[in-house]
């Protein structure tokens, strides 16, 4: 394990970051009966009531397909409502219903806590500066920012 820690490798580093945060945030979100990309899509709706099925998809780094199967579980828990638009009339809005803004609000509470966890050995100043080069490294890969 030593090893695995003097390895020059951030790659490796940000995915076992990533896989060790989808774990807990999947055993967290379980109390919700909710898996990470259903409260990614119930988030996306959150912010941006009436978003179309193609807007979460995208917001969830789902394709448009998998967020397709998602809205059906969502809709089958009477967590999301369809709504056509009103001058698009092919394009159906989401919507959050009361019991999806609920356990909306559940959820975004364990991801807190979570991330709460994740961050408790770095000082808050820590926290701001790794977000800052966390976005450097996207601005890297994308060539924004330049």
């Amino acid at each position: 394990m030593d090893e695995l820690r003097e390895s020059k490798s951030s790659s490796y580093l940000i995915k076992r970051v990533q896989h060790t945060l989808r774990l807990a945030l999947d055993q967290s979100l379980t109390k919700m009966d909710v898996t990470l990309p259903q409260f990614a899509a119930l988030s996306a709706l959150a912010r941006e009531p009436g978003s179309s099925n193609a807007d979460l998809a995208r917001a969830a780094f789902v394709t448009p397909q998998t967020m397709h199967k998602i809205v059906q579980v969502l809709e089958k828990q009477s967590l999301v409502e369809k709504k056509r638009h009103p001058h698009l009339g092919r394009v159906q809005q989401l919507f959050l219903t009361e019991e999806g803004e609920q356990v909306h609000l559940l959820g975004r509470a364990e991801v807190d806590a979570v991330e709460e966890k994740m961050f408790s050995h770095l000082q808050k100043t820590d926290i701001a500066e790794l977000r800052r080069l966390l976005w450097r490294c996207v601005d890297g890969l994308t060539g924004n920012g330049m």
